[in-house]
């Protein structure tokens, strides 16, 4: 998997996000959240940003507007602990309901 596509079905703009896993070398995994939305003829984009400098003033160069969740397995664990918010939060705070992955 490098990248997969996850379309936010109440959306009006065709908006969704990016799963992406990169590697930097042979053992480290990285894995992201990536911002993005659907083109007309089924295309997907990512957003892209010009992130600001200690100075305050924009790069030169654009980056994917995305969330770094670490490894694998940290990303799992992450995931896990906001599904288990997300849950809480539906259910006025009881997150006991929320499936052991």
């Amino acid at each position: 998997m490098h990248e997969i596509w996850y379309k936010t079905e109440s959306s009006e703009y065709r908006e969704g996000f990016f799963l992406n896993e990169y590697h930097k070398g042979n053992d480290n995994e990285c894995f992201y959240l990536s911002s993005g939305r659907e083109g007309n003829e089924g295309t997907n984009y990512k957003e892209w940003a010009f992130p600001q400098d200690k100075d305050r003033k924009p790069r030169e160069k654009a980056i994917p507007v995305s969330v770094k969740l670490g490894t694998r397995n940290e990303a799992i664990e992450v995931l896990k602990k906001v599904l288990r918010e997300l849950v809480a939060d539906s259910q006025g705070g009881v997150e006991d309901d929320v499936p052991d992955f």
